[in-house]
């Protein structure tokens, strides 16, 4: 099953795709017996190459065991973990907010008093990190979620040294380096002032606006190591003197001459926060959450309930008057998610007291202008506005769903209270309209497909995206038949596209064809909208029909096994051709970060399509990059050595190989592939190392 259709995982309900990582999704799910809402971290257990599998499920377990253990209102509290469907799971405490790493680029930037209030509440967590004799690690903005009241959470364990734990060892260079402290990037043993180094590299950068470590991996490395980063006074002018003392005793390069516990590091940023007491205060924005309650609040108050009839009567005729004034409204002017949600509360109001009544009289106004003017002059606006594939966007209705909405609330009113002389039709021509959008697309696609080498796939996403909205629009309307129909439409055009794809591809792994390879790499630029088609072919009604073909259950996945197939052989050749030119000493970066990209989008497409049938072949298809990918770091670093033993020192050689290493690295971090990073990013530390020796 698709991650996208999920729907339990163990004893919770899913709710929504909150993320993605390497290895899984993270969703929101609540738990059984309870509308309490939790973040549920997955890992695929079939995307982890054998050689990474221990450590990967490993790390995964120990950061449940560490969040669960854990409890801290600075920290994620994990509540649960275990496996179901070939998912292991983490089920966390559901953070409302943003990542530290967002906020820092939002504009205005952080006040200082903002900066120092998340400050000491990371401190605060590390503290009790600390006591319990767990590291962090990995303290980087990424991992510091802020809620809306400016209240910080501490995530990802993943990676933290645990004293009774052999998983972490020295020599290990786990991490993010330029928040590494530089014993822990030489491997060294490292203890709880590492996080205080990595603290003041965040401290530094929400101060400062910049990194005081940056750029090329090389360069970071080395300036973590050797080099003192300027005060923050002198990198950002604004920033009072009185803190540089306090940032660059954290950043000290040896472990004892930093701060010796996050209490003392906290009380000597508050020291230097006392001095300058008047630049802290600073305006405090109204949380979204508030201002929401707020807006809600203002809305209005539930009416008191009428008593007798007569009562009744009276409140139908002012709400009558009210629901038509709103409905006017409505249909002048753009839709919005609130006025909708108002509109509607109130027409539920109307059409339970008029239900009191007996039903609406054969004069009653209200029920005579939905029926006979606003229902047909909705179906007009929603056929005219539709999101048609080929449509001009400024022709296509921003709030056109909303619009469906009120068409079929507004036609279920009508036909419950009796039924009217021209809901029925225009309901009608709505659905023949938008089934027939899909119709007439199948000739565009095949213009699209046919009429260039290369599919536009970008193009045909956005109006599959199209078709996706009226899809829906068609199910909002209870449109069975129709319904069925364009499912069928939907999976017949996914494989228009994939077989087209796959005849592409092919033509390049079994020719070698260089026009086609340049045809291949056009393909792989646009690989999310690649998998979101594929996504279609392995969708849990693929078994659906398809007109006029007699296909039945299967299609989709044996498209998408062949694609799987090709993408294998693609993997090799890539690597093939990378080797080749590593061997010969023939390498251009730039073609080989292009050449790692495809293999990036390759391993991307099968970690996003999760469909139990394709398993086998997608972890065949990871295993096939994991292990080009080791062969290409061992022959990489095979070049260095030979180049460092042979005594050459050619400048272009050496960033030559410090951007192959470095391009590899990024690219190991984002699979997850700690060993490998950590490999990497090891032997570029040793040739940071002898180059600054020599």
């Amino acid at each position: 099953m698709p991650e996208h259709e999920i729907d339990t995982l163990g004893p919770y309900r899913i709710e929504a795709i909150l993320g993605r990582g390497a290895m899984g999704v993270v969703y929101r799910a609540v738990g059984p017996g309870s509308e309490t809402r939790l973040a549920l971290k997955t890992l695929r257990r079939d995307l982890a190459a054998a050689s990474e599998e221990h450590t990967v499920i490993a790390r995964f377990h120990m950061e449940a065991r560490i969040g669960m253990a854990f409890d801290h209102p600075n920290i994620v509290k994990v509540r649960d973990y275990g496996e179901a469907g070939g998912l292991a799971y983490m089920a966390m405490d559901f953070i409302e907010g943003q990542d530290l790493k967002e906020l820092m680029v939002r504009q205005p930037p952080l006040s200082l008093g903002e900066v120092i209030g998340l400050t000491q509440q990371l401190l605060d967590a590390l503290n009790y990190a600390h006591r319990r004799r767990v590291i962090h690690r990995d303290i980087k903005p990424a991992n510091v979620r802020v809620r809306d009241d400016a209240s910080i959470v501490l995530t990802d364990f993943g990676v933290a040294h645990v004293s009774t734990s052999d998983l972490t060892q020295t020599g290990d260079m786990i991490g993010t380096p330029a928040y590494m402290a530089p014993e822990q990037l030489q491997g060294h043993k490292v203890d709880h002032r590492a996080d205080m180094f990595s603290v003041g590299v965040l401290l530094y950068q929400m101060l400062t606006r910049k990194r005081p470590f940056d750029g090329s991996l090389a360069a970071v490395m080395q300036q973590l190591i050797f080099v003192d980063p300027p005060p923050p006074s002198s990198a950002a002018p604004d920033v009072p003197a009185v803190f540089d003392p306090v940032v660059m005793r954290a950043l000290a390069k040896q472990p004892d001459q930093r701060y010796s516990s996050a209490v003392s590091f906290a009380s000597a940023l508050r020291a230097a926060a006392d001095q300058c007491r008047g630049l802290l205060e600073a305006p405090t924005a109204r949380s979204p959450v508030a201002i929401a309650a707020e807006e809600a609040a203002a809305a209005g108050s539930d009416a008191a309930d009428p008593g007798t009839e007569s009562e009744v009567k009276r409140a139908v005729d002012r709400m009558a008057a009210q629901l038509e004034a709103e409905i006017r409204k409505a249909v002048a002017r753009e839709l919005t998610s609130g006025r909708l949600d108002r509109l509607l509360a109130l027409l539920g109001d109307w059409v339970q007291l008029t239900e009191r009544l007996g039903g609406p009289s054969s004069d009653d106004a209200v029920f005579s202008f939905i029926d006979r003017r606003v229902l047909p002059g909705l179906a007009d606006r929603i056929v005219s506005g539709a999101p048609v594939p080929g449509r001009d966007s400024a022709d296509i209705r921003s709030d056109w769903l909303f619009c469906v909405r009120l068409f079929r609330n507004l036609h279920v009113v009508i036909e419950r209270l009796g039924g009217g002389t021209m809901a029925g039709t225009a309901a009608e021509r709505v659905k023949t309209e938008m089934a027939g959008v899909f119709f007439g697309y199948s000739g565009t696609l095949s213009r699209l497909l046919f009429s260039e080498d290369d599919p536009d796939l970008l193009r045909i996403s956005l109006d599959f995206m199209r078709l996706d909205a009226i899809q829906l629009a068609l199910e909002e309307l209870e449109a069975g038949p129709q319904v069925a129909q364009v499912r069928s439409s939907l999976l017949m055009f996914a494989s228009q596209v994939m077989q087209k794809v796959n005849a592409i591809v092919s033509q390049f792994t079994e020719t070698g064809d260089a026009l086609a390879r340049f045809g291949v790499a056009n393909l792989l630029v646009e690989i999310e909208e690649l998998i979101v088609i594929a996504e279609r072919l392995v969708e849990k009604d693929a078994g659906i029909d398809l007109p006029g073909s007699g296909a039945t259950a299967g299609i989709g996945r044996e498209v998408i096994a062949e694609f799987i197939r090709h993408a294998r052989k693609l993997a090799q050749l890539t690597v093939e051709e990378v080797n080749a030119e590593t061997k010969q000493g023939s390498v251009d970066l730039g073609s080989f970060t292009g050449k790692l990209k495809q293999l990036g989008f390759l391993y991307l497409f099968a970690t996003r399509l999760d469909d139990e049938a394709s398993r086998p072949l997608l972890h065949e298809l990871v295993t096939e990059v994991h292990d080009g990918v080791v062969g290409l770091a061992r022959d990489v670093i095979g070049a260095a050595q030979a180049a460092v033993s042979a005594g050459r020192r050619d400048q272009d050689l050496a960033q030559r190989i410090d951007g192959q290493l470095a391009a590899l690295y990024d690219l190991c971090q984002d699979f997850g592939w700690v060993d490998i990073a950590n490999w990497l990013l090891m032997e570029l530390r040793n040739r940071v190392m002898r180059d600054q020796a020599a």
